[in-house]
């Protein structure tokens, strides 16, 4: 493909095709002009799903073309970001989830192909909300037994899945907690869990790093900001 100008970014599928782009409209030399994101059609003809403002947030996740669907975190119309579905034959959304004070983090997937099993955020220490119970179960077990067979310095936080085979066999996910963060291999077959980054051997130098402390303030203009503080 051969980008213009005008293209900010190309939209790919979950089978790793392009099937459309994001392009600038209006006057080039205008940093506040609009993106439109525009889908393929069979007939070579493009059709834009949405035209997003400068100070608009509308984060394309995932396209999925054989179930037709698209997801999104978008706060176009509202007063924080949501976790939305998009018909793409229609270009309907669906708000999936909210959150009622802060923005969603963005959706959490399991599968190559397919709806998310949850969406994370953090009003706090960062937190995974399940759409699928059994998939987030299966995660935060994951996490756990890493915790009980040594391989975690401290209790998960949140778990959450990077990357599977092709014959899901094996799938690598990511346990956060408070001191330490865990890249981990699970062999579904085998039923066997190894931790995949280097870890300091050094008990004494990891027991002296400062854990995560959720904090919490009012801005200027009213509004309640969250964050984490390291000391």
């Amino acid at each position: 493909r051969q980008a213009d100008v005008r293209t900010r970014a190309w939209l790919i599928d979950v089978r790793g095709e392009i099937v459309g782009q994001a392009r600038r409209i209006g006057d080039l030399d205008d940093e506040g002009a609009e993106v439109a994101f525009d889908l393929e059609q069979p007939d070579g003809t493009r059709r834009t799903l949405r035209t997003v403002g400068p100070f608009d947030t509308w984060a394309l996740h995932r396209i999925d073309l054989g179930l037709r669907r698209a997801w999104v975190s978008t706060n176009v119309g509202r007063d924080r970001s949501d976790l939305a579905e998009l018909v793409l034959d229609t270009g309907t959304e669906r708000v999936l989830r909210t959150h009622p004070v802060v923005d969603i983090d963005g959706p959490v997937f399991v599968d190559r192909y397919g709806p998310p099993i949850g969406w994370s955020s953090m009003d706090g220490l960062p937190r995974l909300h399940t759409l699928d119970t059994e998939a987030a179960r299966r995660l935060t077990g994951l996490g756990d037994r890493a915790r009980r067979d040594g391989l975690l310095d401290d209790d998960p936080v949140i778990v959450l899945p990077q990357d599977r085979s092709e014959d899901g066999r094996r799938w690598i996910v990511t346990a956060i907690g408070r001191l330490d963060r865990a890249e981990l291999l699970w062999d579904r077959e085998a039923d066997t869990l190894r931790r995949l980054d280097r870890r300091d051997t050094d008990a004494a130098f990891r027991a002296s790093l400062s854990p995560w402390e959720p904090v919490s303030f009012d801005a200027s203009d009213g509004r309640r900001l969250h964050g984490l503080l390291l000391r």
